[in-house]
């Protein structure tokens, strides 16, 4: 299918509704002489997956074991990929700080997608982390996997954290799990009906995202059109729905997709003099929750794609009995037509004319 797909993007990740289409930064593609394009390494987006194929998992063997070398695995490459190619190992060194010394995949000297290192299905062991306490703080990042995380690589993990499995002690793997994230901040988005927009902070937030005021005046984040790890800033503080035309040509207000995306944005910000009058530099991105609240969504006027139970309520309120009321008055008419009709051909076979004796009678309706 991926195959199909790759052969005529015309006709598969290009015939989508706008907004649903990949980002043609991430892949090469092809042109034939029929003006047919083409894709020798290209991924459809999740959008297209799951509303186009219907489908939610993508299965690859991993390495295969000795007892398995005589089992011919093709026979099930048309539903499981071949070892290894969704999995990538990076082989990695981390210094007891939780600095990595060797191994991470963030350049910023390398903006391009197709000539930066690979990152695509980017996987390394989760690192010696440290010992948990009986009742760990759950928000504090362990600095080995968010220094991971913004390298672009996903720690996975594949040891029992704290001698504890997480069905008697679910702290140090939800300890582990937000180390992980590299958008929100601890704690974020802050449930305040006042801070509608997100921005990404410095200091130590350290590129992480927080809600904030969307009447405050910050820089934006724009996002080169054809380069998604190049961003630039607006030139001056602008409020959230001033950003969009704040943008400079050929970028465009943004958020960042990915964690090397949101890395390269955090060194543009840290490598752009200031323009806040915090000492902690603030850049609004876009996403907001102003069409509903605490359902974030990207865009100045988008709209929220979900509903919230009372607004559902709501809906069947309102719906549930216009329906019965238009049940119950099409049957009455249709009672009413049946009647008419009835008593239309009861009339007709009353008035018909009887001869008796050569005498001619009313038929009366008994």
């Amino acid at each position: 299918m991926l195959q199909d797909d790759r052969a005529d993007l015309n006709s598969s990740w290009y015939n989508v509704a706008p907004g649903n289409g990949p980002v043609p930064a991430y892949f090469t593609t092809e042109t034939n002489d029929k003006d047919i394009v083409s894709s020798p390494d290209g991924w459809p987006t999740e959008t297209y997956m799951e509303f186009k194929h219907y489908l939610r998992l993508i299965a690859s063997f991993g390495s295969i074991d000795p007892q398995m070398a005589a089992y011919n695995l093709t026979a099930d490459y048309g539903t499981i990929f071949p070892p290894e190619s969704i999995r990538s190992i990076q082989d990695v060194s981390i210094s007891p700080s939780g600095t990595l010394t060797s191994g991470c995949l963030f350049d910023p000297n390398s903006t391009s997608v197709l000539t930066a290192p690979n990152s695509s299905f980017a996987l390394a062991a989760a690192p010696s982390l440290p010992s948990f306490g009986p009742d760990p703080n759950t928000t504090l990042p362990i600095p080995a996997l968010t220094n991971l995380t913004a390298c672009g690589i996903s720690p996975f993990l594949n040891t029992t954290l704290a001698n504890t499995p997480a069905s008697a002690d679910s702290a140090p793997y939800l300890a582990f799990a937000h180390s992980t994230l590299w958008s929100w901040a601890p704690s974020e988005p802050a449930h305040d009906t006042t801070t509608l927009c997100a921005a990404l902070y410095g200091g130590s937030s350290a590129g992480r995202w927080r809600a904030t005021d969307c009447t405050a005046h910050h820089r934006a984040a724009c996002r080169s059109t054809n380069s998604p790890y190049t961003w630039h800033l607006t030139p001056n503080p602008v409020t959230y729905a001033a950003a969009p035309a704040a943008c400079l040509p050929n970028t465009s207000f943004a958020t960042p997709r990915t964690a090397l995306e949101n890395s390269h944005l955090y060194a543009a910000v840290l490598a752009a003099p200031p323009g806040d009058a915090e000492d902690v530099p603030v850049v609004f991105l876009s996403l907001n929750s102003l069409d509903l609240a605490s359902c974030w969504v990207m865009g100045a006027n988008a709209t929220c794609p979900y509903r919230s139970p009372e607004s559902a309520e709501r809906t069947r309120v309102v719906v549930v009995p216009t329906l019965a009321a238009v049940v119950v008055f099409v049957l009455a008419v249709l009672t009413l037509f049946v009647k008419c009709a009835a008593n239309r051909r009861d009339g007709r076979r009353g008035r018909r004319r009887r001869n008796v004796g050569g005498w001619d009678y009313e038929g009366v309706p008994s």
